[in-house]
């Protein structure tokens, strides 16, 4: 596959917000006769050469793209862009006009369906993680009923006993919690390669990502709990 050329006017990448490791932009002096110059991403000047940008004056091209920066409205630069053009060739057709925000989306609309997905099976990771710890309070509360039972006979309350099988599933989502969190330092890199705008130790991400955790926790260690303060001791010792 042969590399890919795209020829930009100076002021391009400052346009669209591209920010110079080394060396410079592209200026007017880069004309047909000057020094061939070229603009590689900084992965691509790591591992790869030359896919390139080359200047439009250096090898110019019957089609173009323009990149144009304003505060207006949409509707109100689109028109002004056709008539600037117009008035220098009014046969010339304009179209495909997106925002850069609609060119990102494009870009990127391999990565949202995976991502997509991905959300999907966190959903039903999340349930299955709820139903679990459901299930495993539930089982521990009626390995235990005895001993709730005896705990109530000799004086302690409902409320304790709700407090007790809580905590011991409160205790079970904060060993789940580190764990995770080891696992998102360990993969922090993939994590920041895949998801688009999102850094690895996003706060925002992280707190509601614990609150949701800890809001399905509570729900899910409730039900056991409020069945074991409700246990009859005195059926349970005689049973």
């Amino acid at each position: 596959m042969s590399p890919l050329h795209i020829r930009v006017t100076p002021g391009y990448f400052e346009t669209i917000g591209a920010r110079l490791r080394r060396g410079r932009y592209f200026t007017d002096a880069d004309r047909e006769d000057a020094l061939k110059v070229v603009m590689v991403d900084e992965a691509l000047a790591r591992k790869f050469w030359p896919d390139d940008n080359i200047p439009f004056a250096q090898e110019v091209s019957p089609a173009a793209t323009f990149a144009v920066k304003s505060d207006l409205d949409r509707a109100t630069l689109i028109s002004g862009v056709r008539r600037a053009i117009a008035e220098i060739d009014p046969e010339l057709a304009l179209f495909d006009i997106r925002t850069m925000a609609e060119l990102t989306d494009a870009s990127l609309m391999s990565r949202r369906t995976a991502m997509v997905l991905s959300l999907g099976f966190a959903v039903m990771a999340l349930f299955l993680a709820a139903v679990g710890l459901y299930g495993v309070l539930a089982y521990l509360v009626t390995q235990r009923t005895r001993e709730i039972g005896i705990r109530l006979a000799l004086g302690s309350t409902a409320s304790g006993i709700f407090e007790l099988v809580l905590r011991e599933g409160l205790i079970l989502v904060a060993v789940g919690l580190i764990v995770g969190l080891g696992g998102a330092v360990a993969l922090r890199s993939a994590i920041e390669s895949q998801v688009y705008g999102v850094r690895s130790f996003d706060p925002w991400v992280i707190g509601i990502v614990l609150l949701t955790l800890g809001a399905v926790a509570l729900a899910a260690s409730t039900l056991p709990a409020y069945r074991a303060a409700r246990l009859d001791p005195v059926r349970v010792l005689s049973a």
